[in-house]
């Protein structure tokens, strides 16, 4: 019996041993068997591709979050501010509007509201791939992806905190935007890749999505001067303390289609049921409790740029010529959710087997002696 447990507990050993050789923060965290939660704060800019000034159909927006600790399961873990982050890249891919004006009270504004319903999906329409805002344009992705499914990009060991910090001119171009800090996270290791369409646990996903509402306040006047949604000139008066008036919410349910890590795998078991509480998806990867405030007020003091604001800027049209491509900024919370499960290293599982068989031999080599 001493023997036996003697090598069980080595075989265990080397299984922790072989998740930490493949591991770094995020994988360390994972809690086998659970919905892991991970709370962010993002950055994001929304390029008004076809220029009206307003939210519509093939508009993109790019963000980055860093990821500041896992919350679920208890009791939780505290991230380094530098290391955890992800790059998000979508586009506007249909959405609705609806006016709800009270008649009966003119005089009083806050009874007016605009409410949105917007549906998004992995940036891929030619232009925005043209100016290079797709995923595959941004980063270097693993090989075998399928164009204009993946959506988002986690790396760790980025090693710089870039909500108090900016990454300067990274890319070289003398100009300070959203731009240099994707490409200084991109410096990091990466995790996983997120997107539409199935992984190769699960291809035949269907329900993969990335949604957002708004229930808009008009505060002012009552008219749709009011809304930063139709009027994005108001987003450069709204503070990461400031929201858009009224409430707001995004959520999504992807499927992981690549992770760097040969000790963890990914259940298609994690719900969104935002939509409908009483039959919500499933999926390997989700975003949920999201909400938008603005950004105007996050300066960077950065030389030769600072003080400056890297999330309201210009972009050149090259796709169709004309007038630059205005850029907006808006600051973003979430929780990132997903479900591991432990699968031990090939090697581990022989190590193991050996350790069992060879504790078999020696039990049965001394059943013999004692007999």
């Amino acid at each position: 019996m001493k023997v036996i447990r003697m090598v069980a507990m080595g075989a265990i050993f080397l299984i922790a041993l072989g998740s930490s050789a493949h591991s770094a923060s995020f994988f360390n965290t994972l809690v086998s068997n659970a919905i892991n939660t991970y709370e962010d704060q993002d950055r994001e800019v929304i390029f008004d591709l076809d220029k009206d000034n307003q939210i519509s159909e093939g508009d993109v927006l790019l963000a980055w979050a860093r990821y500041d600790n896992r919350s679920q399961p208890l009791p939780g873990d505290t991230l380094p501010n530098g290391d955890l982050y992800s790059i998000v890249t979508q586009e506007v891919q249909a959405f609705s509007r609806s006016d709800i004006i009270d008649p009966g009270t003119p005089a009083n504004p806050f009874d007016d509201f605009i409410v949105y319903d917007i549906d998004l999906q992995p940036t891929q329409s030619a232009k925005a791939t043209a100016l290079g805002l797709d995923l595959g344009s941004l980063v270097t992705l693993p090989g075998g992806l399928e164009a204009g499914t993946a959506a988002a990009a986690l790396y760790e060991d980025v090693g710089i905190d870039l909500v108090a910090n900016s990454p300067g001119d990274v890319n070289g171009d003398n100009q300070f935007d959203m731009f240099d800090f994707v490409e200084r996270i991109e410096q990091g290791n990466l995790d996983l890749v997120g997107g539409f369409g199935g992984s190769v646990a699960n291809p035949d996903e269907t329900d993969d999505h990335i949604k957002a509402g708004f229930f808009i306040q008009l505060a002012t006047t009552g008219t749709a001067a009011d809304d930063p949604l139709q009027n994005l000139n108001l987003l450069g008066n709204l503070t990461l303390l400031g929201g858009i008036p009224g409430s707001n919410d995004f959520h999504a349910g992807m499927s992981i289609l690549f992770d760097s890590s040969p000790v963890w795998e990914f259940g298609d078991d994690v719900p969104d049921a935002a939509d409908n509480p009483a039959i919500p998806t499933f999926h390997e990867l989700t975003v949920t409790n999201g909400g938008i405030s603005g950004a105007a007020d996050l300066v960077y003091n950065d030389a030769p740029f600072g003080p400056e604001n890297p999330f309201f800027f210009t972009i050149a049209d090259t796709f169709s010529g004309g007038a630059d491509i205005n850029v907006w900024g808006v600051s973003t919370n979430s929780d990132l959710n997903v479900t591991p499960s432990a699968i031990p290293e090939p090697g581990t599982m022989l190590l193991l087997g050996s350790g069992l068989l060879g504790a078999g031999a020696l039990g049965r080599r001394r059943k013999k002696k004692d007999g």
